[in-house]
This record gives structure tokens, C-alpha cells and sequence, in this order.
């Protein structure tokens, strides 16, 4: 696996053999709902799931898809990708977010935009109640990265 890109509290890395993309959320912290939305200019097809740990701290048995969405068709006008389900509380220890795409050239592979969180802070009790990430995929040569935007937000459930 490659890492294309390493920021606070989010990693993304490629994985050539399965031709996947793998964001890391774990720094999500734990008991917060996450929220993963998809919107695409890509003449590519490809689907995008969330998953954790089946047992936690056991890798062996293998991972539980949360939810998910598909790019069906090769339309590159603006559309937005439905997720089910939207919305959920998740334990994010070991929250990873997958991208595969079917891009027929062998050699071409997407780019990454490095993504700072957006952190949203309590100002009256001074504490972190939210945060959010854009992560961009560019899928050609003209470096305009809407070809795969996800937006993952996340905040706490209960004060």
C-alpha cells in the first residue's frame, strides 16, 4: 500500500491490487455520528463503502460494511451519490472509508488533495463537538479535482 496523503486525523492510502483507495478515519473520536456524502463529475464508474472491524483488535475476521453508494453510469455532469444509510452512529476506532473505481487504462490511477479537518469547538464549555473533511479525488489530467468529493462529517452524539 501507498500513502498519498497524511494530514491530523486523516490518512489515505492506494492499494495497487485491488485498485482501492482506503481513508483511515479512526482519529474520529469515538462516539460521535458520521455522516459520508458523495458527489462526482466522473466519467468513471466505481463504489464507495464504510467499514470497521468485525471484533475489535481482530483483524482475522474480516470487516462489516456500515454503508455504501455506486457511480453506475459515465455521466460527468454534477450528481451526488445517495449513501444508505445517510447518517449513523458508528464506534471509530477502526473506521475506514473505501473507494474503488473502474478505470480501464492500467497505468492511470486517481490523485489525492491533501484535506485539513475542520474542527468545530464549544465555545461555552471549550471542547470539540464536531469535525469535517473534504477529500478530493482527481481521475484525469486536468487537475480540477470533482471527479470523486466526499465530504465526512462527524459530531458528538450527546453533550
Amino acid at each position: 500500500m501507498e500513502t498519498l496523503l497524511k494530514t491530523e486525523g486523516l490518512t489515505v492510502v492506494y492499494n495497487a491490487d485491488d485498485r482501492e483507495y482506503v481513508c483511515d478515519l479512526s482519529a474520529i473520536p469515538s462516539g460521535y455520528y458520521v455522516c459520508v456524502n458523495l458527489c462526482t463529475q466522473a466519467r468513471y464508474t466505481g463504489k464507495f463503502w464504510l467499514d470497521e472491524e468485525m471484533k475489535k483488535g481482530d483483524p482475522s475476521m474480516g470487516r462489516y460494511v456500515l454503508m455504501g453508494g455506486r457511480k453506475t453510469d459515465e455521466n460527468v455532469d454534477f450528481h451526488v451519490i445517495d449513501c444508505n444509510p445517510p447518517a449513523q452512529y458508528y464506534n471509530t476506532e477502526n473506521l475506514r472509508l473505501h473507494l474503488q473505481v473502474d478505470i480501464p487504462e492500467e497505468n492511470l490511477r486517481l490523485h489525492c488533495c491533501k484535506s485539513d479537518p475542520i474542527k468545530i469547538n464549544d465555545t461555552v464549555h471549550g471542547r470539540e463537538v464536531g469535525v469535517g473533511y473534504l477529500l478530493c479525488f482527481e481521475d484525469w489530467t486536468d487537475n480540477d479535482y470533482n471527479d470523486f468529493v466526499f465530504t465526512i462529517t462527524a459530531w458528538i452524539k450527546k453533550g
